[in-house]
């Protein structure tokens, strides 16, 4: 039997994505996402460490802030790391795909609602 590691969110972002470059040169983006459910007193939020690469991470520097709104879809990813002799443990969701559901930035009078970027050539670009 095959199984399936797959995530779907949408939520706010908690900051501005932070983009660097690996050692071999490719892009690499990191953002908290929050998501609600519930109303009132039954509110509760979650915050997820989103991981996105190469031409996601440089679309994501370029137009998401914080408190944007974005789809993800992803799978849920686990490592872990050594400080000061204590083993500590990091659960992340590497995106796959993101859309941009509403977000602040733009340019021109286009809209930038509703755009998404899953790879491919620059001619998938969504602005």
């Amino acid at each position: 039997m095959a199984s399936v590691n797959k995530v779907t969110l949408v939520g706010h972002l908690g900051g501005d994505p932070e983009v660097k470059s690996t050692s071999t040169g490719k892009s690499v983006a990191n953002f908290s996402l929050a998501t609600t459910e519930g109303s009132g007193d039954t509110k509760k939020t979650q915050w997820h460490k989103i991981i996105l690469w190469e031409k996601q991470a440089d679309l994501a520097g370029k137009w998401l802030s914080k408190g944007d709104l974005v789809y993800i879809d992803g799978k849920v990813t686990y490592r872990s790391y050594e400080q000061e002799g204590i083993t500590k443990y990091i659960t992340e969701i590497v995106a796959f795909n993101i859309q941009f559901l509403k977000i602040k930035k733009s340019t021109n009078t286009q809209s930038n609602e509703g755009a998404a970027f899953a790879g491919g050539n620059d001619d998938d670009m969504p602005f």
